[in-house]
């Protein structure tokens, strides 16, 4: 029995330090985070067999995410019966980046998430430590070790209002972590230059001085505090050449990124009109796009989405998926918002600006099933605030 209880605590502290090993190597993709999730998962499973765990829940998330997953798997067997396809797309590029959330919420406790922010806040700094060599090396768009500039455009777009917060907020850092801190913001304000992602400064911009009203008691400060934000970085883009020519180009629809993307957003929203209900099927959008709705105008070699989340879903699963999609992404904001209201903790707010962010950036890109790195990230940050919120919590049977 003494044997067994050992084990067990051996399995548990293991399976935490290979999560606590993956997410500080989430943002760097080319390190192989992934075997210490795999390891975690096999650790997992085994420390199951030996003692299953007794699952508390108290929130409505998993019910909105169940729905939003029935209803985009439905949607395989409504059209051309691309069955094969269409589950391993759903497997490879939707479910499986779920499983580090699942394993956070199985395995992780309140009191080990500090160590868990430090490990996302630590990841950062490996990446943008790269990346700033990267400027050094003329790299026009830096992309640290995430696996290309889009991708740590999506991370920074998380974990800076993450950053911020925890700066701002003392509730899970003390003051003796201030200064890592202050350094990680550090490394990613430049970065969020030499990245020169679009779509991740306007995010930034909308979240920080929001996130600023939210936190700071005086709101004149608030406002202050906002415009001298918005006035520096107008006067950082137009000091740095290769942000210039970003931010010039950020609304001409001559430009051929805008332009091919609303190209793709016709096509897209043409497999909708013709299939409002359910889509042309999950797993069907490629072979679709060029064998039918293409515009003759488009010149990309290979597309794989419609770089947005609400179009693509439309397209793909219709109103099914879109309606789904709504109402989870809706029932997030709304709750974290509520919860922070009442409590007035840190907690609700890491999810709520991270939903924002992650909202907004679906407006350009498709983040809910190829967004790799910032998925992953994200569904990792409502694992987080799950268990500081105790919505969830796993005792031994």
């Amino acid at each position: 029995m003494i044997n067994k209880i050992v084990a067990i605590n051996f399995l548990d502290r293991m399976i935490y330090l290979f999560i606590c090993a993956y997410v500080t190597l989430s943002c760097t993709e080319m390190l192989g985070a992934m075997h210490f999730m795999r390891a975690a998962v096999i650790l997992g499973i085994i420390r199951f067999m030996m003692k299953p765990l007794r699952i508390t829940i108290q929130t409505n998330h998993f019910w909105y995410i169940g729905a939003f997953f029935l209803a985009i798997l439905s949607t395989i067997f409504f059209d051309s019966g691309n069955y094969y396809e269409g589950t391993k797309l759903l497997r490879l590029e939707y479910l499986a980046k779920m499983i580090p959330m699942v394993l956070m919420l199985l395995f992780i406790k309140k009191e080990q998430i500090r160590n868990i922010l430090l490990c996302f806040m630590a990841s950062l700094c490996i990446t943008n430590l790269y990346a700033l060599w990267q400027v050094f090396h003329g790299f026009t768009r830096v992309g640290g070790l995430s696996g290309g500039a889009m991708q740590l455009g999506g991370a920074l777009i998380l974990l800076v209002p993450l950053t911020v917060l925890l700066i701002i907020n003392k509730e899970y850092m003390p003051s003796a972590y201030r200064p890592f801190l202050i350094i990680t913001l550090l490394l990613e304000i430049p970065v969020v230059f030499f990245n020169a992602t679009r779509i991740t400064w306007i995010i930034l911009m909308i979240v920080i001085p929001l996130l600023l009203l939210f936190v700071q008691k005086n709101k004149k400060k608030a406002i202050a505090y906002s415009l001298i934000l918005v006035i520096l970085f107008i006067g950082i883009c137009n000091s740095i050449p290769q942000a210039q020519e970003r931010l010039n180009v950020m609304f001409d629809k001559s430009y051929h990124n805008n332009s091919e993307r609303l190209l793709m957003w016709q096509s897209a929203w043409s497999m909708f009109t013709d299939h409002p209900f359910t889509g042309v099927g999950l797993g069907n959008y490629q072979e679709q796009y060029y064998g039918k709705y293409i515009s003759p105008l488009a010149n990309e070699l290979t597309v794989v989405h419609a770089h947005n989340n609400m179009i693509h879903l439309a397209a793909t699963t219709g109103l099914l998926g879109v309606v789904a999609y709504i109402a989870m992404f809706g029932y997030f904001l709304y709750e974290s918002l509520r919860k922070w209201r009442y409590k007035k903790t840190i907690a609700p707010l890491i999810f709520f600006f991270a939903t924002l962010g992650f909202l907004i950036e679906g407006m350009t890109d498709y983040t809910i099933g190829f967004g790799n790195l910032t998925v992953k990230i994200y569904w990792m940050l409502l694992a987080i605030y799950l268990v500081l919120d105790g919505a969830v919590s796993v005792e031994d049977r």
